[in-house]
């Protein structure tokens, strides 16, 4: 589904923006990524959570995915024409490098919190949720099931909430500086 909503997005963007200011589009997309985030931050362990995630899942991929060419398209707009190579440039690398840090302070975030939650430091679950599933399926052990769901259920919710304290600061950042509308 995030293939889908990816690919959407990315057309949606630029539509959007031939008929609205770009930093209303920006806006807007980023207040539905942040809708992703919130999702994420509110999954329960039980069944719904996943489609929820899955939801969750579309609605950050999409509202990044109408955003970024949009600023993209900024980036290299505002740069000089003999610089305009080198700004698309820094604008991919930020997004690269941006992606890779992102990955990596959520993911080390979303581990502490998954093994402080788990509390079962002596079994293979305490490495990893794989380690975990594979542990409590092989063994049929419900309540290994349950600990290990419920902490990486946990682990989404407090990753979920961070995202949402990022995306209020960056909305804060763009209103102060008058580039939100």
């Amino acid at each position: 589904p995030q293939i889908v909503s990816m690919i959407a997005a990315s057309n949606l963007g630029p539509w959007l923006n031939r008929r609205f200011a770009q930093p209303t589009v920006v806006t807007s997309m980023l207040l539905v990524m942040s809708g992703g985030f919130i999702l994420y931050a509110l999954l329960p362990t039980t069944w719904p959570g996943r489609p929820l995630a899955a939801l969750g899942a579309c609605l950050a991929t999409f509202g990044i995915g109408a955003a970024f060419p949009l600023l993209m398209d900024r980036v290299i707009s505002n740069a000089p024409p003999e610089r305009a190579g080198a700004g698309a440039a820094m604008a991919q690398l930020s997004n690269e490098l941006g992606i890779a840090l992102g990955l990596t302070l959520l993911g080390s975030l979303g581990t502490v919190v998954y093994r402080s939650r788990l509390d079962r430091p002596d079994t293979p679950a305490a490495v990893s949720i794989v380690e975990g599933l594979n542990t409590a399926v092989a063994r049929g052990d419900v309540g290994l099931l349950h600990d290990v769901r419920s902490a990486f259920t946990d682990s989404y919710n407090v990753i979920g909430l961070a995202c949402v304290v990022v995306m209020v600061v960056v909305l804060a950042l763009l209103r102060r500086t008058g580039q939100a509308r």
